[in-house]
């Protein structure tokens, strides 16, 4: 979806990309590429400003599939550098081995090089915006970064799952003066 915000061309999208690391035993990259490959066609033919990408089910469901996350970011930050995206923010919860917390979710911000001075994230523990500049990954256990609200749902919530990953993320985001909101990945 693509909206316009305070005079701000957005790109909001979510995805469940499981399947991107579960594609292949051996290599996901073919996937992995296309998948890069159709976002980029997108940006090119949308020419948002902002874009807010959300994913859910990011690493797959086990640690062989959970090493194929690095690539992926990498993959993502080279297809928006090519677009002139020189700022971006992505928080990927990465660390497995932490059952109370760990949902599998991705939230990835790209803001445009005509934006980059009026783009601001929210940093919680501090309760004032701060400047987005530069390229910031904040991957593996990411419970205490500032800049994010994430909770696992607890696991009273889906009594039929032996392990559940469902949870939310959420940023604060103002661009231009005077409009701020809120974005939630949530994980279901």
């Amino acid at each position: 979806m693509c909206v316009l915000m305070s005079s701000v061309k957005a790109l909001l999208v979510t995805a469940n990309v499981g399947s991107l690391f579960a594609a292949a035993e051996d290599n996901s990259e073919p996937l992995l590429l296309s998948w890069i490959a159709r976002f980029k066609d997108t940006l090119l033919s949308l020419r948002p400003q902002f874009v807010a990408l959300h994913c859910q089910e990011v690493g797959g469901k086990s640690e062989v599939e959970s090493r194929r996350t690095p690539p992926f970011v990498r993959a993502l930050l080279n297809a928006f550098s090519e677009q002139d995206f020189p700022s971006a923010r992505l928080f990927v919860d990465q660390l497995l081995s932490r059952d109370d917390a760990f949902t599998a979710l991705a939230n990835a911000y790209f803001v445009h090089k005509s934006l980059a001075e009026n783009a601001f994230i929210f940093n919680f523990k501090e309760q004032r915006f701060e400047s987005v500049g530069g390229r910031e990954v904040h991957s593996g256990d990411i419970e205490d970064n500032a800049f994010k609200d994430k909770r696992k749902f607890p696991q009273h919530f889906f009594p039929q799952c032996q392990w559940s990953r469902k949870g939310f993320m959420r940023t604060r985001w103002r661009l231009r003066e005077g409009v701020a909101f809120d974005l939630i990945n949530v994980h279901l």
